[in-house]
């Protein structure tokens, strides 16, 4: 849970040689050996979790996980299918196996969202930035001064999906009053001892904008919308809950063409057609749409879009 993830397997491995058999010291090793880039030796854990817990739906998810980090996605695909038959309503192995199929469903189900971050919520910060390169917070704030910084501050801020409060803190210095909302209650934990947002809530964004009374000056979502599809019902919440003239700044990863796609991954990727039509349509002006490196994954840089869009008058 903190991250220290070498001191981890090595606590693991000592509970193995005491006890073999222990199925949860097998599964946990895996997650800890997947964590720290030991694929192979993940797969061989987590196989070995399956053996000993026959009729254990979680580890014969994270048997899935991992073989998709490692590159064999027929052999996931088999390991998600397990998870089913012994809890058809697992929503994660039904979305990964959407996403192995080359399916597009609307949107990421809730649990599944929910409990993947739970699970990485206390060293998100270290692995997002340390090993991934993440920097969608910093390519968002230096758009947002290349258009906007004649503005050096906005009253009420909200940051969708605010996570740990990596964008919050890129944006802290420009925010009167910053909101931030989450899914995963854990992130919102984590949020929470940065001390730097107003208020916090746990939710879905959808539903927080439709229950929300406040009015919002800036609005952020820093890799929040690829785990959402279809962005409509967000941007028509969104055109209720921001002020005249006010700015929205987010990210996707880049679709070439269409309107959106799950990818192996389990994230969507959205073509820049399909959102600023969406938007239009909505009642924001795009102001910019640009290509960036978001992170790196798979050892992959991850190319995404930023955009900036205005809130229509009226």
């Amino acid at each position: 849970d903190q991250g220290r993830l070498d001191e981890s397997v090595a606590a693991f491995r000592q509970a193995l040689h005491l006890r073999p058999g222990f199925g949860e010291a097998w599964d946990n090793l895996g997650i800890s050996l997947q964590a720290t880039g030991w694929l192979d030796e993940a797969v061989r854990a987590h196989r070995r979790a399956t053996e000993l817990l026959t009729d254990d739906a979680d580890c014969r998810f994270n048997l899935g996980t991992a073989l998709q980090a490692a590159g064999r996605p027929d052999d996931a695909r088999l390991a998600y299918e397990a998870c089913l038959r012994l809890a058809p309503g697992y929503s994660g192995a039904r979305h990964m196996l959407a996403a192995l199929s080359g399916e597009t469903p609307e949107t990421a189900p809730q649990s599944y969202v929910e409990s993947l971050f739970d699970a990485y919520a206390r060293w998100f910060d270290g692995h997002l930035v340390d090993e991934l390169g993440y920097r969608t917070p910093l390519v968002l704030r230096q758009l947002r001064d290349r258009i906007d910084n004649g503005r050096s501050s906005y009253g009420q801020v909200l940051d969708l999906g605010c996570g740990t409060g990596l964008a919050g803190q890129a944006f802290r210095d420009v925010a009167g009053q910053l909101t931030g909302v989450d899914l995963s209650a854990r992130m919102i934990d984590e949020a929470r001892r940065k001390n730097i947002y107003e208020a916090l809530a746990v939710g879905e964004l959808v539903a927080f904008l439709t229950t929300d009374a406040a009015i919002y000056d800036l609005v952020l979502a820093a890799d929040v919308l690829v785990y959402m599809g279809n962005l409509e019902p967000l941007f028509a919440a969104l055109r209720d809950r921001t002020a005249p003239d006010a700015m929205v700044l987010f990210s996707v990863e880049r679709l070439a063409e269409g309107r959106f796609r799950l990818g192996p991954s389990g994230r969507y990727a959205h073509a820049q057609s399909y959102i600023a039509e969406l938007t239009a349509r909505q009642g924001f002006h795009l102001l910019a749409a640009e290509r960036a490196e978001l992170r790196h994954d798979q050892q992959q840089a991850v190319e995404g879009i930023v955009f900036a869009l205005r809130r229509a008058e009226g």
